[in-house]
């Protein structure tokens, strides 16, 4: 096994001490629902790893629509065999896991586990969907066990969902609170999300925190935990992030964002722009440094067509793409023999 959350919980578990005292800002409101009918997937791709796979990562995935993580586009996903999504390629550094951590535990194939994905919908309503289908448990003595759990992203409102469906585990065989771990060695279950303060994709810093859903003895729970608490030996702290139990046949377990329209800025070492995204076309650039004599704006559309050349006469201008189509642009600015390039995102 790598490194994982899952054993820097079972580490944290070691000793005593005080309960944690900061309680991070929650980017996502979680809600849980039962009653939802599962079905596999349909004309699904299979990621296609190896027939006996364990710790295993896919090749990058282009999504098919514009999705945001905390306010960042999300471009490309990486599927792991943990039950996580790795976003733009981004991990944080010490947990070694997908933002987006689904129903994560130590899966294996045992010969017959498969991983999908596919996207269904129409354009502004698409869903990207991960199925974790038939896939066995890494602590299985039997090699019996069977679980199945889907993960999906929404174009429309950049909610995330995790969707239970059959598994033949007894909830007898998951930690509920540190002492099934210390004691009954139980298996971790943990259903959230890497998270941190701003728009963007924390890789590293104490500032960042895992965002856990609960549903304990009837109970949903909604708890944030600093990574730096981890540190800090407090079987208390392990308590807050287990699920307890492998979500239930048609169990949903959403994650929809508290401010989905929170604007961010590009920020680099020639420019700010700023908002980005825009809802009407239009930013605002700064100069970090004069223009000189002959300082140029160029943006592209995605094919690689010049939409706007400017020259940059002062530290601030607005670019004006009203006239063009919702998507994706991107910038290069010329200024004094230096080149710096950024993407603009039109909604």
């Amino acid at each position: 096994m790598k490194k994982t959350l899952l054993a820097l919980l079972a580490t944290t578990t070691i000793g005593m001490g005080m309960s944690h005292a900061q309680t991070p800002v929650k980017r996502y409101t979680p809600t849980y629902s039962t009653g939802a009918a599962y079905a596999p997937l349909t004309n699904a791709t299979d990621v296609g790893f190896d027939v006996d796979w364990d710790d295993t990562v896919s090749d990058a995935i282009n999504l098919p629509f514009t999705f945001k993580y905390q306010n960042t586009q999300v471009n490309t996903v990486r599927i792991e065999t943990y039950g996580s999504l790795y976003l733009n390629d981004l991990a944080h550094e010490d947990v070694d896991m997908g933002h987006i951590t689904g129903v994560y535990m130590d899966y294996v194939s045992a010969g017959r586990g498969k991983v999908f994905y596919t996207t269904t919908g129409t354009a502004g309503n698409r869903i990207f969907k991960v199925e974790y289908r038939n896939v066995g448990r890494y602590n299985d003595d039997n090699g019996t066990d069977t679980l199945n759990f889907q993960i999906w992203l929404y174009e429309s409102d950049n909610a995330i969902e995790y969707r239970g469906g059959y598994s033949n585990v007894s909830d007898t065989m998951f930690a509920k609170d540190a002492n099934d771990v210390l004691v009954g060695e139980k298996e971790l279950i943990f259903c959230g999300l890497v998270s941190n303060p701003g728009d963007s994709i924390a890789t590293t810093g104490g500032n960042a925190f895992l965002h856990a859903a609960q549903y304990l003895n009837n109970t949903f729970y909604n708890n944030a935990v600093l990574l730096s608490d981890l540190q800090t030996p407090n079987p208390l702290i392990i308590e807050d992030l287990l699920y307890g139990a492998y979500p239930a046949n048609g169990s949903v377990i959403r994650f929809v964002p508290v401010n989905p329209n929170s604007i961010a800025k590009v920020d680099f070492d020639m420019a700010s722009v700023y908002p980005n995204p825009s809802k009407d076309g239009k930013y605002s650039l700064t100069l970090k440094e004069a223009p000189q004599a002959g300082a140029t704006l160029t943006i592209y559309d995605m094919t690689g067509k010049v939409v706007l050349n400017q020259a940059l006469n002062q530290s601030g201008t607005t670019i004006d793409l009203t006239a063009y189509a919702n998507g994706n642009y991107f910038g290069k600015i010329n200024n004094g023999g230096r080149t710096g390039s950024f993407k603009l995102i039109k909604e």
